[in-house]
């Protein structure tokens, strides 16, 4: 399967930012013309944003949540690849 991923402007100043916070979005990755706008987390920032979120609204969502044990572009590289690879890319339009 074929995709492309795109990072978002100046990914590469702040990713050190971004694996210290444990989170990122604005990765877009187009499959078969399609955009998909995934979430990543590590292990650990979920709990803190469910907590939040459950206590200021009752409730937490996030669509196209993904969880890898780093946010680094080389671990979100290597999930999309194994990914298409599957055929499962496809599951997150």
């Amino acid at each position: 399967m074929e995709y492309t991923i795109i990072w978002p402007p100046k990914f590469e100043d702040i990713a050190w930012l971004i694996e210290s916070k444990g989170w990122m979005d604005g990765v877009e990755i187009i499959v078969d013309g399609k955009s998909i706008h995934p979430v990543f987390y590590d292990p650990t920032r979920p709990a803190q944003d469910i907590e939040m979120e459950m206590a200021n609204n009752g409730f937490f969502v996030e669509k196209n949540l993904i969880i890898l044990p780093r946010v680094t572009q080389e671990a979100i590289e290597k999930f999309v690849a194994l990914l298409a690879g599957s055929g499962k890319l496809e599951c997150l339009l």
